[in-house]
């Protein structure tokens, strides 16, 4: 996926909500059962890995884990490689692991000029077969760039599972996950893009 803009920063990440072991999730671990497959001390920063929290980077993708939370950020496209990765560990390892919400988020920063905004939030709720979404399109001025030149867009969204249970493990939302990411990620193209337009 390639956006129509050219950011100054941009992210791309998705966020697993349900009961996690962080302490297994790991760069040797991700190394041996071959989801990481290029793994060097030149391209991993490990900041921690107790049992309350595992997080780590690895070339340009960051994993965080918490025991309500699994995040996998990357600063690089292509955006889909942060699902593909998600898939990988648990549709094929940790298929047992409770999921009951997760989202997308794509986080483009653009200079550009900006006025007197704070903070612009638009959301949608949307029912689907399986899940309840809710996307988030925020606009805020970019604290990353200095002199107050440039703006912060954020789109988000955010799928809570309608049939939960817990003994289905990690496969509803891993599905689900797989089968939008891609038109998520169109979307929040779409709208950054839309924003961009307007200036």
């Amino acid at each position: 996926m390639v956006l129509g803009i050219e950011p100054e920063i941009s992210s791309c990440s998705v966020v697993m909500l349900g009961d996690f072991n962080p302490a297994i999730v790991h760069p040797s671990w991700l190394h041996a059962t071959g989801v990481e497959s290029n793994i060097s001390e030149a391209i991993t920063d490990i900041q921690v890995v107790i049992r309350e929290i595992s997080s780590f980077r690895i070339d340009t993708r960051t994993y965080t884990v918490m025991p309500d939370s699994f995040t996998l950020e990357t600063s690089t496209a292509p955006w889909v490689t942060v699902a593909d990765i998600t898939r990988q560990i648990f549709e094929e390892l940790l298929v047992h692991t409770p999921i009951r919400e997760f989202g997308s988020e794509m986080e483009p920063d653009d200079r550009s000029k900006i006025g007197g905004l704070q903070s612009l939030t638009m959301r949608r709720q949307k029912r689907l077969d399986a899940a309840f979404l809710i996307t988030n399109a925020k606009i805020e001025p970019s604290v990353r760039l200095s002199g107050n030149r440039g703006i912060f867009m954020e789109v988000n969204h955010h799928h809570k599972l309608l049939d939960y249970d817990q003994g289905d493990g990690a496969r509803l939302a891993v599905k689900t996950l797989v089968n939008s990411f891609e038109s998520r990620i169109s979307e929040a193209d779409s709208i950054i893009n839309s924003v961009k337009e307007l200036s």
